[in-house]
């Protein structure tokens, strides 16, 4: 109910007991101060007029949480008669400087400007009424009063503006982390499906060219799309229950994968050089999902050909290296799959580069930074 009008009815919520003993203790302070101020100033004593309204406007800071803008009100209310009965100035003057920051720091520009405005305007009204019996002491109180209200509100207005900052980049965090975890398993869905969809593609194709002339090959093709869509299956609940790295293929699934392959008619030689049993679960990740995209590719682009796929340590770097010899490649300009894998790659802190070949055909390459604890001589 803090800071909203109780359900149901036109009142606001009652404070918490910790604000209204503040309060309390805040009124007795003040009674004890304004005391004090009149024997200082030889003036007038409050009397029970004084004390009801200095109560008022202590009282009115209790709803500084639960009710800002009926807490301006009964401070403005309550300093304005206190000032009018005559009494000494005292600590009842603190009062709005208190309201007026806080009305300033939990309320927008446009809202505490032209509240504060009018609270100020009262209490300078008063006082300036004063200025007809008292001597010119008065008129300086007054005319200082606009700045000791003109500070609070300016200290509390650069409060609010800072936090509605805070807040929106904390939002615009929140949202962006949204936008790149979506990514994130986009990419993951496109890996797994893409790659696993170019095999069944592929090995359709050959089961409909040889269905009559080789019923074998065709039956061999037809449980091949039976494998390989029940793995990109599981590789699809894989991305979409957005496992961790560690659980997704890595660079010992990579046996497994140029097999698949060649069962879709694309020769691969695997070379894997001895690599570390421990390497970070999305490295080793990373690495797996650029060698498919690129196996992918070559499946889609690159006719008839033969790929090679290297895996090797290079200057505290691990090296992934896909090339074929196909007369097409895939086109130049980045697509999803090859913005997807550099987007994993320099995540990690690494660089992968995509082009032609120097002997023809198509070369993806990756070089991903191994972390220095990771042993250099542990054998995969």
């Amino acid at each position: 109910m803090v800071g909203r009008w109780a359900a149901g009815g036109g009142f606001p919520a009652l404070p918490l007991p910790r604000d209204f003993l503040a309060a309390g203790v805040l009124a007795v302070l003040m009674g004890v101060g304004s005391h004090f101020a009149a024997a200082a100033q030889d003036g007038q004593q409050p009397d029970a007029w004084a004390w009801l309204s200095a109560a008022v406007a202590a009282g009115g800071l209790a709803w500084w949480r639960a009710a800002p803008m009926v807490m301006l009100t009964a401070v403005a209310a309550g300093t304005g008669v206190y000032i009018l009965g005559g009494s000494a100035l005292g600590p009842v003057l603190l009062c709005p400087v208190a309201a007026t920051f806080q009305i300033a720091r939990v309320r927008p520009m446009r809202v505490s400007l032209p509240a504060c405005g009018a609270a100020a305007a009262v209490v300078v009204a008063a006082l300036l009424i004063r200025v007809v019996d008292e001597s010119s002491l008065a008129v300086i109180i007054g005319i200082a009063s606009l700045n000791w209200l003109l500070l609070p509100w300016s200290l509390g207005t650069l409060v609010q503006v800072r936090t509605v900052a805070a807040r929106r980049l904390r939002a615009e965090l929140l949202e962006r982390g949204a936008l790149e975890e979506r990514a994130r398993v986009a990419r993951e869905v496109h890996d797994a499906a893409g790659h696993g969809l170019s095999v069944i593609a592929m090995q359709a194709g050959v089961a409909l060219l040889v269905l009559d002339d080789d019923p074998a090959q065709a039956r061999e093709s037809l449980q091949a799309i039976r494998t390989t869509s029940t793995e990109t299956l599981a590789d699809l609940r894989s991305a979409l229950s957005m496992m961790q790295a560690a659980e997704t293929p890595g660079l010992d699934g990579l046996p497994r994968l140029a097999e698949r392959v060649q069962g879709a008619g694309l020769p691969v030689d695997l070379r894997m050089e001895p690599l570390p049993e421990d390497l970070p679960g999305d490295l080793d990740a990373a690495a797996y999902r650029v060698v498919q995209e690129s196996l992918t590719n070559v499946l889609r682009h690159a006719g008839q050909a033969r790929a090679q796929v290297n895996i090797a340590r290079e200057n505290g770097a691990l090296l992934v290296e896909v090339a074929d010899d196909g007369t097409g490649s895939p086109a130049h300009s980045d697509g999803r799959g090859l913005t997807g894998m550099r987007s994993r790659i320099e995540a990690l802190g690494g660089t992968l580069t995509a082009g032609p070949g120097e002997a023809g055909g198509f070369r993806v390459r990756a070089q991903i930074p191994v972390p220095v604890s990771v042993p250099e001589g542990a054998d995969r």
